[in-house]
C-alpha cells in the first residue's frame, strides 16, 4: 500500500507538492504529503514530486540523547575558551618580557622581595619568643619564692601568646605566597622557552 501510494503522489499535477518519507514502527516505508506523525521516531526524507531528495531530517532526540549532547556542547565551549584563555596568556607573556633574561629578572626581584618580608616576619617571630622566654623565667621566678604571680606577667604571657599565633600565621602565609610565586614563574619560564622555539621555528619555515 505504501509503494502504491507512493506512484500516485509522485505523479500529483501539482508542482509544488512535497513528499515525506519514513520507516513508521513496524518496519514499513511510508510516503505521504504530510510530515510523519510526531510520534514516528525515525527521521524522515523530504521529496520533489519527481521522489528526489530535498533534505533529510534526523530522528527526534530521546532525552538520553539531548543530555549527551548538551554535555558535549558545554564541553566543546569549556575546551575552546580554556584554549582562547590560554593564547591570551601565552601573547601576555611574550609581551610582558621582551627575553628570557628579563622573565628571570622579575622573578628574582619578587622572590627577593618575598624574602625580604618573611626576613621580617621571622624576626619579629624570634623577639616574641624571647620575650615570652624572659616571661617565663620572671614567672618562674616568682613560683620558687612562693610568691603570686603579678596580673601584669599574666596579661604579659596572653598577649605575647596571641601575637606569636599571628605572627606564625603570617610567616605559613608569606611562604606560601612565595612558593606560589616561584612555580608559577617556574612554569612561565617553561612556557617562555616553548613559545620562542616555535616563533623560531616559524620564522625559519620548518
Amino acid at each position: 500500500m505504501a509503494l502504491i501510494t507512493g506512484m500516485v503522489l509522485f505523479t500529483s499535477p501539482s508542482a509544488d507538492a512535497r513528499l515525506y518519507k519514513w520507516v513508521d514502527s513496524e518496519g514499513n516505508i511510508i510516503y505521504s504529503q504530510t510530515p510523519p506523525p510526531k510520534e514516528a521516531q525515525s527521521g524522515h526524507v523530504e521529496l520533489n514530486r519527481r521522489g528526489l531528495k530535498l533534505r533529510e531530517v534526523d530522528a527526534p532526540l530521546t532525552d538520553a540523547e539531548r543530555e549527551e549532547r548538551e554535555e558535549q556542547d558545554r564541553e566543546r565551549a569549556k575546551t575552546a575558551a580554556l584554549l582562547e584563555l590560554k593564547a591570551q596568556r601565552d601573547d601576555r607573556l611574550l609581551k610582558t618580557f621582551p627575553s628570557l633574561n628579563a622573565l628571570d629578572q622579575a622573578r628574582d626581584y619578587r622572590l627577593e622581595t618575598l624574602d625580604q618580608k618573611l626576613r621580617y616576619l621571622e624576626s619579629r617571630v624570634n623577639d616574641c619568643t624571647d620575650k615570652l622566654e624572659l616571661n617565663g623565667d620572671r614567672v618562674a621566678n616568682f613560683r620558687r619564692k612562693n610568691l603570686a604571680v603579678p596580673q601584669q606577667l599574666v596579661v604579659e604571657k596572653a598577649a605575647l601568646d596571641l601575637e606569636l599565633a599571628d605572627l606564625m600565621s603570617r610567616v605559613d602565609s608569606a611562604q606560601a605566597e612565595r612558593d606560589g610565586v616561584s612555580a608559577s614563574y617556574a612554569a612561565d619560564r617553561e612556557r617562555y622557552i616553548e613559545l620562542s622555539a616555535s616563533r623560531k621555528r616559524v620564522a625559519s619555515g620548518s
